[in-house]
């Protein structure tokens, strides 16, 4: 199966709270992994290139609470 190259970008929420982790963990043929677990400030937009298998998805937790799921392209 072909690899291909994805960007999954995430905006912080501005709610106030100070510096959070954010998680992304991608989901696809070849299993689970995480490609991003730092911390960021509020507001800040991410942008992590992923490389994915076959059909994929990205589990964003901010603050250890999961906020989005979304298909990868």
């Amino acid at each position: 199966m072909q690899a291909r190259l994805a960007t999954v970008t995430y905006t912080m929420p501005q709610d106030g709270v100070q510096e959070r982790r954010l998680r992304i963990v991608v989901r696809d043929s070849l299993g689970e992994r995480v490609v991003y677990n730092r911390m960021q400030q509020p507001g800040v937009t991410v942008n992590q290139d992923v490389q994915v298998h076959g059909p994929a998805t990205a589990e964003i937790s901010v603050g250890g609470e999961p906020v989005d799921s979304r298909s990868i392209p």
